[in-house]
This record gives C-alpha cells, structure tokens and sequence, in this order.
C-alpha cells in the first residue's frame, strides 16, 4: 500500500500538488469586540501537534452558548473569555512543545523524548492530562 501511495505522489506533478506551511501565531487576548465573538482557530489557532482543534472549539462553542443562555451579551463574550482563555493559551503553549520535540533533528536527541514519556510516571501523566482534559464550570 505504502509503494502504491509513494507511486502515486511520484506521478504527481507538483503544479497539482498543494501545500499549506504550519506556523505558530501568538495567542491572542481579546476574543470579542461589540457583538462579534471568535470561537475555536479564529481565537486561539493551534498546531495539529495534539489533535486539540477541534476539541477546543468544541468546548468554546459549549461554554460561549451557557455564557449567552446566562447573561446579557457583551458579559457573556467576557465571562466566556476570561473562562476559555487560560485552558487555551495551555493547549497552544503544550502543542507548540510537542512539534519542538517531534521535530528534533539531532540523532543523538530523536529518542529522547520516547523513552522520558516511557519513564514518566503515570501520576505526572494524568496531572499534565488534568491540565488539558477538564471543562470549566460556568
């Protein structure tokens, strides 16, 4: 299958081959402004280090929604920022650290990063998990 793949990519030409860089953008701090609010990338873009993309939004679709059902608008854009913004500046921060890991060039350095998650113990994985894989409470 792997053969059939690499054939394929190979009879390609590279004019029908599109390709997007990933980039890191600074976490942005303001999320709302009058009656316009950004949820998911459009607040806090992620690299797809994590798989938390979709997720993240996710979680601010549902916390901007209890926000809206609770208060008048414009508080509930800042009571859903200020709930969201700490857990997403985490994920990106956490994201951008795996690609630094996962993308070490060094061979000396490749395994590293394998065999300290194979030595961590398991009580500091569910801590780091804790820090990602929790829903505030609005």
């Amino acid at each position: 299958m792997i053969l059939v793949i690499k054939n394929i990519i190979k009879a390609t030409q590279k004019k029908h081959i599109n390709t997007a860089e990933i980039s890191d953008l600074k976490p942005k701090n303001i999320w709302y402004k009058e009656k316009i609010c950004l949820i998911g990338d459009s607040a806090h873009i992620t690299t797809p280090n994590m798989g938390q993309g979709a997720c993240q939004a996710i979680e601010d679709a549902y916390v901007l929604s209890e926000c809206i059902s609770k208060y008048e608008i414009i508080i509930a854009f800042k009571k859903y920022q200020k709930l969201r913004l700490p857990k997403t500046h985490k994920v990106v921060k956490a994201s951008w650290q795996v690609r630094k890991i996962a993308h070490l060039k060094n061979p000396l350095l490749i395994g590293l990063p394998n065999q300290t998650l194979r030595l961590t113990p398991p009580s500091i994985n569910r801590k780091q998990n804790k820090q990602i894989f929790y829903l505030v409470e609005v």
